[in-house]
């Protein structure tokens, strides 16, 4: 059924209508360009930054080893428990030790109440022989000179002398050995004092102090010596070690302020210092050892933690500067923006001075309040564009 003339001319004006509105509504954007978001060049205290990924480590680390061949008995840390220099942390089976300390002592008592006494007697017996024989070799060299005894009884008399000189002189020699603090004593205390060291060692001790950081032993297992027991972070503070791309090297300086942050804990800040900057660079990655002094440690900083590693290099009072975003054909120290100017994208030269981590000093090009585009837009140089009022902030 076909429709009222009334109803078609209806239609008629509604299309025309929404033809119209639709024009409208693109009106804008065909005579001053579509809104875009821009960044607005700022003017204010700047920083430049070299930011890095680090490990939280101590100043020293030290094993605590097994000087003895023993069996573990006792473990008396464990992982975490800080420790005191001299503290007892490990025990080893010491009976062997103790036999070998019982086995020097008994010696030492023999030598004293046993062998010292044989020795003195043995020596006046010797030298009570000794004596007599020179009596008798005296009397009968004088009876023999009278011709009172044959010449062979003489002889026999002298060297029966001689024999017992020998013999007193080794009687000697042997009780100045076993005499107190003579050789045989002193041999005797050396090794009491050796198989008493060995006991001791079976009593494992911390050199210094500091936390264990890992255990390295349990009961019943045999160590030899030189083996760690334990892994120790000696006290005495931390320090964060990172490794920067050595194109940073240029603006980095000991004694520079650092902020940390732990990646665990990432509302965490923690004043720091640039302490040391490694000599040599790393022809592999091509990075500089850095190390970190934490000014005032605290428990969220752990052993081996991750943590970002903010340095400050360089401080401006005032400058201007854009985000890094907007900055487009850099080749230092120039670069490219898309400067808003009369309702059209220009494209501008600026001269870059300082770069820091999210925003750059301009120091020629633009002045504060210029707007310029940012860099993931799609508009192109010499388009009409208009800015978003709610997105020119810097």
């Amino acid at each position: 059924m076909a429709l009222p003339s009334f109803l078609k001319r209806g239609w008629v004006w509604i299309l025309l209508l929404a033809a119209l509105l639709a024009v409208g509504l693109q009106l804008p954007d065909w005579l001053w360009g579509p809104k875009a978001p821009m960044y607005a060049v700022s003017s204010g205290p700047m920083l430049k930054n070299v930011v890095a990924t680090g490990r939280v480590m101590t100043t020293a680390r030290y094993e605590i080893a097994s000087e003895i061949v023993g069996t573990v008995v006792e473990r008396l840390v464990s992982d975490g428990e800080p420790v005191a220099a001299g503290q007892l942390v490990v025990k080893l089976d010491p009976r062997e030790a103790q036999a070998r300390v019982a086995q020097a002592r008994a010696a030492l008592n023999q030598l004293v109440r046993e062998q010292r006494p044989v020795a003195l007697a043995a020596l006046r017996e010797a030298q009570a022989r000794y004596s007599q024989t020179a009596r008798e070799a005296q009397r009968l060299g004088d009876l023999r000179k009278r011709g009172l005894v044959a010449q062979q009884a003489a002889e026999q008399a002298t060297e029966a002398h001689a024999i017992a000189s020998a013999q007193s002189e080794r009687a000697r020699l042997a009780a100045a050995a076993l005499a107190p603090a003579g050789s045989a004593e002193q041999l005797a205390l050396a090794q009491l004092d050796l198989a008493q060291a060995s006991l001791a060692k079976t009593e494992i001790r911390a050199g210094a102090d500091g936390l264990v950081l890992e255990r390295l032993v349990e009961v019943g297992d045999v160590v030899q010596a030189g083996r760690a027991l334990l892994l120790v972070a000696r006290s005495g503070g931390i320090e964060i070690v990172a490794q920067v791309d050595e194109k940073n090297l240029q603006w980095l300086q000991v004694g520079q302020a650092a902020e940390v942050s732990p990646d665990a804990f990432p509302d965490a800040r923690f004043a720091a210092t640039l302490g040391f900057i490694a000599p040599r660079i790393n022809p592999t990655t091509a990075t500089v050892e850095l190390r970190l002094q934490v000014l005032d440690p605290a428990p969220e900083l752990r052993q081996d933690m991750t943590v970002s590693i903010d340095v400050e290099v360089e401080r401006l009072a005032q400058a201007l500067s854009v985000p890094n975003d907007a900055l487009r054909q850099m080749q230092a120290p120039r670069a490219q923006v898309l400067q808003l100017r009369a309702g059209r994208l220009i494209a501008t030269e600026v001269v870059m001075g300082m770069r820091g981590v999210d925003r750059s000093e301009i120091r020629l090009g633009l002045k504060a309040g210029d707007l310029v585009l940012p860099g993931d837009s799609k508009l192109r140089a010499g388009m009409r564009a208009r800015a978003q009022s709610s997105a020119q902030a810097d």
